[in-house]
């Protein structure tokens, strides 16, 4: 009998990387952690800023480039050079902001996600090396919309509510293509608005895989691919099912509770869930290996947001170089103490 050309076998170890935000350098110091204590995944599966780790795991040989990649004078002028976007102005913001607060239901429209992005960038995102030859695999997950920006204003009748107008998307090689293979998408039980067939994409590489799962709905600028158009990670924050259905073991971290004022409400607003349920469901897998809860993580003190009422602009902005550094090193060094004490504990 012939061995099925669609099935692969599971990885041995997985490990979740989710989300992060700009304080991602704590899941590198967790992922250390985890490395010190004996484990090493086969498998990264990565959303939003985890996605970034996941990368710097795979690219740079050692925990001491990492975290000099991360703290360097490149990343800083990189963060520092972002400016603001076409949907960053404070009439624009405040009442948009303020009726996806106030409505309990999604948009009755495709949302607009190519003129409302707050955020871009001047500088380059630095330059990373090729893979490593005894890297980790990577699985990183994205949105792709079934819709353009020129449909937000043609005059036809407004979509239903139920429309599919997303679907999730992975992002990573064969081996998972055919571990993924006639898998549906987990997120599509929770919304009408996402496809039931998961779309795998086996070649697009981990950098623009990256750079799409950062994409934050009215974050940053959605990512066009030839023919498609892509956004972030939100699609699906915590992939357990993938990850269940990828690897034997798979370690997981507890997360924190969404923001009720604007990250509830915009997910909500765009993919037609509630945020805090899928994270509520997330933490009740007891499939998943998880790592012990700790206290919150420090907040990037640094990194500021504020308004300039002169140009009714938000604006995020860095402290000095050597403040930056340090905080980098403070975020990593949270993300290790926490989880090799938590993995004491739990021992």
């Amino acid at each position: 009998m012939q061995p099925d050309s669609n099935t692969a076998e599971q990885y041995p170890l997985a490990m979740m990387l989710c989300g992060g935000g700009h304080q991602y350098a704590s899941l590198l110091g967790s992922y250390q952690a985890v490395l010190d204590r004996g484990r090493s995944p086969d498998l990264l599966i990565a959303t939003c800023g985890g996605a970034i780790i996941a990368n710097l795991i795979c690219r740079l040989q050692n925990n001491t480039e990492r975290l000099d990649w991360l703290s360097s004078t490149a990343m800083y002028r990189f963060y520092s050079s972002q400016h603001a976007g076409p949907g960053n102005q404070l009439l624009k913001m405040l009442p948009a902001a303020l009726a996806r607060k106030l409505s309990a239901r999604a948009s009755k429209n495709p949302p607009d996600l190519f003129n409302t992005w707050l955020f871009d960038f001047s500088e380059p995102f630095p330059t990373l090396p090729d893979l490593t030859d005894n890297a980790p695999d990577l699985l990183i997950i994205g949105s792709q919309l079934h819709y353009s920006a020129a449909q937000l204003t043609a005059p036809v009748p407004a979509p239903s509510t139920t429309q599919q107008l997303f679907s999730e998307t992975v992002f990573s090689n064969a081996r998972v293509a055919k571990l993924l293979h006639n898998q549906g998408a987990a997120m599509a039980s929770h919304s009408p608005r996402i496809a039931k067939k998961l779309v795998i994409q086996q070649d697009i590489c981990s950098l623009l895989a990256m750079r799409i799962s950062v994409a934050d709905c009215y974050y940053y600028a959605p990512v066009t691919l030839g023919a498609h158009v892509y956004a972030g990670g939100l699609i699906n924050l915590f992939p357990s099912e993938i990850a269940l259905r990828c690897a034997k073991s798979v370690i997981a971290q507890p997360k924190a509770d969404f923001d009720t004022l604007l990250a509830t409400p915009a997910i909500r607003h765009v993919f037609a869930f509630d945020p805090q349920r899928r994270l509520e469901q997330y933490h009740r897998c007891s499939q998943l290996d998880w790592l012990p809860e700790v206290a919150p993580k420090p907040e990037l003190a640094n990194l500021r947001k504020h308004f300039d009422w002169r140009t009714g602009q938000l604006q995020l902005q860095l402290d000095s170089y050597l403040e930056f550094k340090q905080q980098v090193y403070s975020q990593y060094q949270w993300g290790y103490q926490s989880t090799i004490a938590a993995t004491e504990r739990s021992s």
